[in-house]
């Protein structure tokens, strides 16, 4: 079958390849992939700086690709709650079910949690077989390309639901335009926000402009005083800000940009150690808490939301290609040429 892998652990060494279809297991369903998306982390797994060596430490070649949808076309021994033929989606992280975390209903801390695309082969591929328990039925009314952005918008969900939690009438201050900035701002309109903040630089021009026309206030930093602009909206400062892009500057500017009492959550990965004014946290008891993908419980809430945030999910999408021009893809995202890019092995 094709397939797109990492070969080796060095910078790039990613290239489509000709791979053996994998077994169907007991407790297994095999899913015929339809689209798939390409994220920050699998550049940053493309590029392979020594975090990401040491975070994932899979056996290359290793099949990439944690978003991604596909059909049902056959089941394992043990399988009884699910036919061929029906559209899924897949939570591409595999825990043990047997940790304090797991037990608890945090599975996204479990120390045993090998992620498919990362440490395990994933979905960039005609075919591949998944634990029952990892697979969602996407609902009748949502096109596949759509399905595709199921893991990045639990991540929104779980960051926006769960962990730092958007009441309605929020003002709510997002850092970084890009898929998972707008994400968040997605899911924030749907739990009622009443104005939400999308701040961005001067290369993300049409990512703003799109922010925007999702409903957005948007701010250019690189011309005007974003924490002015907040303030000038909700004087005392947004009641949550969701920090997506990594950046230093944006987590000091989250922390002032946030009222008294308000919540910051952090999604972004930076690249090196940032600095935090814990004086205004401490005095103003304003609430860090950090956000890392999702729990198992999270997907069901992503499911029940997602035909409603179809339409607006749809304009995200700003290039398919096919699976031989991944480099491209690559090239894209680095080059903040895109929105979010799907793959998909039957073009």
């Amino acid at each position: 079958m094709r397939a797109i892998a990492k070969t080796k652990g060095t910078s790039g060494a990613v290239c489509e390849i000709d791979a053996p279809r994998p077994p169907v297991n007991a407790g297994q369903v095999s899913v015929r992939v339809t689209a798939a998306g390409v994220c920050g982390t699998d550049v940053h797994f493309y590029e392979w700086p020594e975090y990401m060596a040491r975070e994932y430490a899979p056996d290359f070649p290793v099949i990439m690709g944690h978003e991604f949808t596909g059909t049902v076309d056959r089941v394992g021994a043990g399988v009884t709650d699910i036919v061929p033929g029906v559209q899924v989606v897949v939570n591409p992280h595999l825990y043990c079910g047997k940790c304090h975390f797991c037990f608890s209903g945090r599975p996204v801390l479990c120390d045993d949690r090998p992620i498919l695309g990362c440490n395990r082969d994933g979905g960039w591929a005609e075919w591949v077989s998944v634990p029952r328990e990892s697979v969602h039925l996407l609902p009748a009314d949502v096109e596949p390309a759509i399905g595709a952005l199921s893991e990045p918008l639990s991540v929104a969900v779980h960051s926006v639901v769960e962990r730092a939690p958007c009441e309605p009438g929020d003002v709510v201050l997002i850092l970084g335009p890009g898929p998972v900035g707008l994400l968040h701002l997605l899911v924030a309109r749907f739990v009622g926000a009443r104005h939400v903040i999308v701040i961005g630089v001067a290369s993300d021009r049409e990512r703003l402009r799109l922010a925007a026309k999702l409903g957005a206030i948007t701010v250019n930093a690189s011309e005007g005083d974003a924490l002015t602009a907040v303030r000038r909206i909700k004087p005392g400062g947004a009641d949550v800000a969701y920090e997506t892009s990594g950046h230093p500057d944006a987590l000091h500017l989250a922390v002032e940009a946030t009222r008294k009492g308000g919540r910051i959550a952090l999604i972004g990965f930076a690249d090196h150690a940032t600095p935090v004014d814990t004086l205004q946290l401490v005095v103003k008891e304003k609430e860090l808490v950090g956000v890392r993908a999702y729990n198992t419980n999270t997907w069901l809430k992503t499911m029940a939301i997602i035909s409603e945030l179809a339409p607006d999910l749809k304009q995200l999408i700003s290039h398919t290609l096919p699976f031989s021009a991944i480099e491209e893809a690559f090239g894209l995202i680095k080059r903040r040429e895109c929105m979010k890019v799907l793959v998909e092995p039957g073009l």
